[in-house]
């Protein structure tokens, strides 16, 4: 296991929620922020008020040179803040949003000179709650062609939007928070993970086929399809888990590796032919790097990145000449690292 050091550090002007590389090029990445106004009036009064916290963030777009400078390119203020970000694998320009005020919205990133250009082209108003997630299907894939979204909010409300035409439908609920959803090629299904620390395996026909109470210790926050049948979970329990979600496996635990901080991201990095690298970001841990050996369902750490000072809940990646490269944010301190990897 190696012990890496970052290469370029620098700080954003507001906290640091998520992560994306462009997939068009992938010398830019965009950073989603998320700030929590303090309430003035509740910190100089004993009186308790009802008013609710304000949220705001922005999308920050960044250039990554091939000397390891990192340049602030862009900055769109948004009056919500940004929970997660993804871009669509069927239209790479295209950029969704999970935000603080139920909208998912969608940004465009135009090639330009010297430089692309983020610009807002849709909103859609799904939700009261806060959106905590947002995943797309496989660019090849059935649902992609017909142009679905997968969501997850703060009231447990798991549910997949159709853009056109624009159709709402909720798969399941959870008890608590939803943190995550993946869409998987199991029967058109969609596993989903909660506060309440349940995983659930729901398709948009039937609804809730089944959930899994036992597996994990804390929220499910993480999922990464593997291959049909089998995910990796991440949890606030800190393990990173391989997990039968087949019909007879239905949540059962193939391996497991604790990670030092709870999972809150995970990306696929490589497939090799027997087994997978993935990249996750574990919260107060900071981030590694893990392969995943099919023989045994072994967990391996292959690299950790632990300057980050506080929550690192973002972290991505783009193959390069020199390596893999690789940038993790954290919240509380406002820090966007970037390092390299060698494999």
């Amino acid at each position: 296991m190696t012990s890496i050091s970052s290469l370029t550090t620098l700080t954003t002007a507001l906290p640091p929620s998520c992560i994306s590389f462009w997939p068009l090029d992938k010398s830019y990445f965009v950073v989603g922020t998320y700030l929590l106004e303090s309430n003035e009036d509740a910190a100089t009064t004993d009186s308790p008020t009802t008013a609710p916290q304000s949220r705001r963030g922005s999308l920050d777009l960044f250039y990554l040179s091939a000397d390891n400078t990192i340049t602030l390119i862009q900055t769109l203020s948004t009056n919500y803040a940004i929970f997660d970000l993804a871009f669509r694998p069927t239209d790479p320009s295209s950029l969704g949003t999970a935000t603080s005020t139920g909208l998912l919205t969608f940004f465009t990133l135009s090639a330009s000179s010297p430089h692309p250009v983020l610009s807002l082209t849709l909103e859609i108003q799904v939700t009261d709650a806060l959106l905590t997630s947002l995943a797309f299907p496989p660019a090849s894939s059935p649902e992609a062609e017909a142009g679905l979204v997968l969501l997850t909010d703060s009231a447990g409300g798991v549910s997949v939007l159709s853009l056109a035409p624009r159709v709402e439908v909720e798969a399941c609920k959870h008890d608590c928070e939803a943190w995550c959803a993946a869409f998987l090629e199991l029967d058109k299904g969609i596993l989903s993970g909660g506060d309440d620390a349940v995983l659930r395996y729901s398709s948009v026909e039937y609804g809730q086929v089944w959930a899994n109470r036992r597996a994990h210790g804390a929220g499910v926050t993480a999922i990464l399809p593997l291959e049909e049948g089998v995910v990796l979970s991440g949890s606030y329990d800190e393990q990173l888990r391989v997990l039968d979600v087949s019909p007879m496996g239905r949540g059962r635990v193939l391996g497991e590796l604790g990670l030092g901080g709870g999972v809150w991201r995970l990306k696929l990095m490589r497939v090799e032919e027997d087994a997978w690298v993935v990249l996750a970001a574990v919260m107060h841990g900071g981030a590694r790097v893990v392969r995943v050996q099919r023989e045994g369902w072994a967990i391996e750490v292959l690299g950790r990145f632990e300057e980050h000072q506080s929550m690192c809940y973002g972290a991505d990646w783009a193959e390069s000449q020199g390596g893999i490269r690789i940038v993790s944010t954290s919240f509380y301190d406002r820090l966007v690292c970037f390092w390299r990897m060698e494999m």
